[in-house]
């Protein structure tokens, strides 16, 4: 009977070390995830909206993210707060102008 009393207590333990390791970690970056670029694409398209970030762009003005920059750059979405981040530069989103486009 002792010995199923101290293993209860070490798995007890070892659930509340776990537990307190987990909740004292530190915080990742917020996951811009999989679906982010679909979500911003979205935004973008139905608001005639590019997001710029510094020399670099995004559009979708066919509702597909579409990157205007050097060839070969691949880095990922952050975001921080309410602020997206690319490769390190806060990006913003921009009104574009609309021409003769039925997407205006």
């Amino acid at each position: 009977m002792k010995t199923y009393g101290n293993t209860i207590l070490m798995a007890t333990i070892c659930i509340v070390i776990f537990w307190v390791f987990m909740a004292l970690r530190p915080a990742q970056a917020q996951s811009s995830g999989p679906e982010f670029p679909d979500r911003l694409a979205r935004f973008l398209h139905d608001n005639n909206m590019i997001l710029k970030c510094e020399e670099f762009a995004f559009s979708a003005l066919d509702g597909k993210l579409k990157f205007h920059g050097p060839d070969g750059i691949f880095t990922p979405f952050e975001l921080r707060g309410d602020d997206i981040y690319f490769g390190g530069r806060r990006c913003e989103p921009l009104q574009i102008r609309c021409s003769n486009q039925a997407s205006c």
